[in-house]
């Protein structure tokens, strides 16, 4: 009879591994409201934002992006989108003034937020943020995370918002949070510093005597101020009118470009949601079916190696057959996951194609944005220096930005 004692044993673990197969994860997710401003902002207080393109966050190694669920067609994508989700957030809690995306840093704005993709798959999206000001204090440097409610992609309750808008929504408020811990002078002082650096930037002969910069902490202080009418100084308002022209243009490429991505973007976040759901379920149960497979094995193979009765012969030939069914069908789906993986990226490939390149006017020239908004922005700044140059016979020194990448100028 001390054959069959571990039988009960075998049989008692396979009903917990089996029992294991119908447990279901539930997530919950807390909805946070952005801070909207109550009471008109002052003049001189109101802060420009500009948000950067941000870091797509595609490693160099390729053999990582299936394991991280990276598909670069997308994230490149994802990387410009973000930004203009956070854009209208700012923009709609009343709390700023001006807010544009833009493909590299400037300092024509306030306040400059700059990201990272860490993680995308439509079911969680997790970034990494900063934001500093002209004066080079920094306001914001934190990671944020968020999972996407079961509903957020169910066409039929018809959702306003992004799957991720508390995302949006809590970098909004800590940016005002930040913002209140300042008083009325340094917010009037960032705008004076951004003005300061912008023409610092055209003319550090004319402007550099008016900052003062903290060699430990590399802070920005005003140390002087140009007479608002003096010719110079006219001069770079101007400039810095166009800047903010350009920028509107920017705008328009943007708004076209988020109009275009909206549709297939969410079609591909509500497919990699359905697809991520669907991949760990699959993972999840070929490794119980294994187990469960592996157990049967073993455990037949060890009542029918000691001999006995019909009935323990049967038990062990049924457990053998039966567990090596169960370790086939786990393999089987090991497979099934990999076609989830193809699918999403056929996804990604398909969503690179419906993104289109736009065609803008800029100042009487006809200007395509194609893969590199960075190329034309870079000869923006260019064309800049030109007319300062122009205007004021002072060279300026050039950066080193090269035009082309793409942009063609007719």
């Amino acid at each position: 009879m001390r054959r069959l004692t571990l039988l009960p044993l075998y049989l008692a673990a396979l009903s917990l591994l089996l029992g294991g197969c119908v447990q279901e994860s539930v997530r919950s997710v807390n909805s946070t409201e952005a801070i909207q401003a109550v009471e008109a902002i002052p003049e001189a207080q109101l802060l420009d934002v500009g948000v950067a393109v941000f870091d797509a966050g595609i490693p160099e190694d390729e053999e990582s992006w299936e394991k991280l669920r990276i598909f670069p067609t997308v994230r490149k994508a994802e990387a410009r989108f973000i930004p203009l989700i956070l854009q209208d957030t700012l923009e709609k809690t009343g709390q700023w003034g001006a807010v544009w995306v833009l493909p590299a840093d400037s300092n024509a704005v306030d306040l400059h937020l700059s990201g990272k993709i860490l993680y995308s798959d439509g079911e969680t999206l997790k970034l990494d943020v900063q934001a500093v000001d002209s004066t080079g204090r920094e306001w914001l440097d934190k990671t944020y995370e968020g999972v996407a409610s079961k509903y957020a992609y169910v066409e039929e309750l018809e959702l306003d918002s992004d799957p991720f808008q508390n995302i949006y929504n809590q970098i909004a408020n800590d940016l005002v949070l930040a913002r209140q811990s300042l008083d009325a002078k340094q917010l009037t002082d960032i705008r004076t510093i951004s003005e300061l650096r912008f023409a610092t930037e055209f003319s550090p002969e004319a402007f550099d005597r008016h900052l003062k910069v903290n060699e430990r902490t590399g802070e920005y202080t005003i140390n002087s101020l140009p007479a608002r009418e003096e010719p110079m100084m006219v001069r770079m308002s101007k400039i810095r009118e166009r800047e903010y022209m350009f920028f509107d243009t920017l705008d328009e490429y943007y708004d076209n470009f988020e109009r275009q991505m909206g549709e297939p973007y969410m079609d591909w976040r509500a497919y990699s949601y359905d697809e991520t759901i669907a991949l760990r379920e699959v993972k999840d149960s070929a490794r119980r079916r294994m187990l469960l497979g592996a157990l049967a094995v073993v455990g037949g193979l060890y009542v029918g190696s000691q001999g006995g009765s019909y009935t323990e012969s049967v038990i062990a030939n049924t457990a053998v057959i039966g567990g090596g069914t169960l370790a086939w069908s786990g393999f089987k789906r090991y497979g099934e996951s990999k076609i989830h993986v193809d699918a999403l990226r056929e996804l990604g490939t398909s969503l690179e194609a419906e993104v289109r390149p736009v065609v803008v006017d800029i100042e009487g020239q006809t200007v395509e944005l194609s893969g590199s908004v960075e190329a034309q922005y870079a000869e923006w700044r260019r064309l800049l220096r030109d007319i300062y140059e122009l205007e004021t016979g002072i060279e300026v020194a050039s950066d080193s930005a090269a035009p082309g990448d793409g942009t063609e100028v007719n």
